[in-house]
Formats: C-alpha cells, sequence, structure tokens
C-alpha cells in the first residue's frame, strides 16, 4: 500500500501558502485540458475531484456541495496543504467515475496524486466533516490507496 503523499508537500505548501492568497472557488472541469492545468499538470499536491449532480433540480444540494469543498479548500490551504479542489459533471464524467471505482450515487469524490500515480475513492456521506476526515486521514497516510488506472480523462 502506497500513501499518496500530502506530507511531502507541506513544507514548499507553507512556504508558498505564506506569500499568497488562496482563490476561494473551486471551478468546475469541463474538459481535458481544465483537468491537466488544475491537476495533472501540478507539480505538487493531490487534487480531490468532486463528481456532482448536474441537473436542474439537484442545484441546491450541488451549491451545497461546492461550499463543503470550499470550506475545505480554505481549511487546507491555512493548514499549508496542497490539496486541489474541483468538480465534474457525475453523469457525463460516468468514464472517470468508473475508472476511480466511484459509486452512481452522487455526489461522490475521489483523491487523486498525479506525480504518485495512486488515487484513493472517497466511500462516505458527502459532507464537510466525512471529507475532512477523509483527507486528514490522506494527509496522515492513512487508508488504502490504488494504481491509477492506464487511461483516464476528461470527456
Amino acid at each position: 500500500m502506497s500513501s499518496l503523499c500530502v506530507r511531502n508537500s507541506l513544507k514548499s505548501a507553507r512556504s508558498v501558502a505564506n506569500n499568497a492568497i488562496v482563490d476561494p472557488e473551486v471551478a468546475e472541469v469541463v474538459s481535458q485540458a481544465d483537468f491537466k492545468e488544475a491537476c495533472l499538470d501540478r507539480p505538487i499536491g493531490v487534487c480531490l475531484i468532486a463528481f456532482l449532480d448536474p441537473q436542474p433540480e439537484a442545484e441546491s444540494e450541488r451549491a451545497a456541495s461546492i461550499e463543503i469543498l470550499k470550506t475545505l479548500k480554505l481549511k487546507a490551504f491555512e493548514n499549508g496543504q496542497s490539496f486541489h479542489f474541483m468538480w465534474v459533471d457525475g453523469i457525463k464524467q460516468e468514464s472517470l467515475r468508473r475508472a476511480f471505482d466511484i459509486s452512481d450515487q452522487l455526489p461522490g469524490a475521489v483523491l487523486i496524486s498525479p506525480g504518485k500515480g495512486r488515487f484513493r475513492p472517497f466511500l462516505g456521506g458527502f459532507d464537510e466533516e466525512g471529507l475532512a476526515s477523509f483527507l486528514q486521514e490522506t494527509v496522515s497516510g492513512k487508508g488504502r490507496t490504488f494504481k491509477n488506472p492506464a487511461k483516464f480523462g476528461i470527456v
């Protein structure tokens, strides 16, 4: 079992964090180019990808999920943790969801470490406490990770 190793990135992230201002927005990733910029091409850190329901009737749940991600993004920044937060259309990105063993039930999430070639699916309820615990476990090197699939991307 291999860790996603956010800890190795903390020292660099803290030095950057001391001189930077975080953008609290959590971007929707709609193309492979967006995905590369937001996650795959990042030199340090781990990406949290949330799979959200894009349907109009799920708008309030989607907005609440994005607010949770914003809160976690700010907390991670304050703690010098190098997490990159983003969300995708959980219906349209079915192949990405399946590549990382994410349930059809939305919302869902996965942590990806492009540098380590590892991922860790989130298995709990999509709430601030559950996701915060998931991120903390990852920082602590707990939780099982898996080798990234050979091919994955945004369609």
